[in-house]
């Protein structure tokens, strides 16, 4: 059985470190030559709405059933990887600027 607690804090702390990618991204943007910048901020966007997706998902747990709460964690390891993946690409457009 999953504990809805649980599962909501540890949603919350991904939240907020995704917050902080995020941040860390948009203040490094000046240090992206003019051409990249276009592909940057579309990787940041991205990273934006794959946040506000599971943003979506914590605010649903409360009145999720049991099994609605099983898909929200598996839902959520690939929310993470998909996330992770984007964020990665993002920072290689900044690394293949410096």
């Amino acid at each position: 059985m999953i504990n809805r607690t649980n599962l909501n804090n540890s949603l919350r702390v991904i939240l907020d470190n995704w917050d902080d990618e995020i941040d860390g991204l948009e203040k490094d943007i000046y240090k992206v030559k003019d051409e990249g910048k276009d592909e940057y901020y579309k990787r940041v966007n991205e990273l934006k709405d794959q946040k506000s997706a599971l943003q979506e998902q914590v605010d649903s747990i409360q009145e999720a059933s049991e099994k609605g709460l099983e898909e929200i964690e598996e839902g959520l390891e690939k929310a993470k990887d998909k996330f992770k993946d984007t964020l990665e690409k993002a920072k290689n457009l900044f690394a293949d600027e410096e």
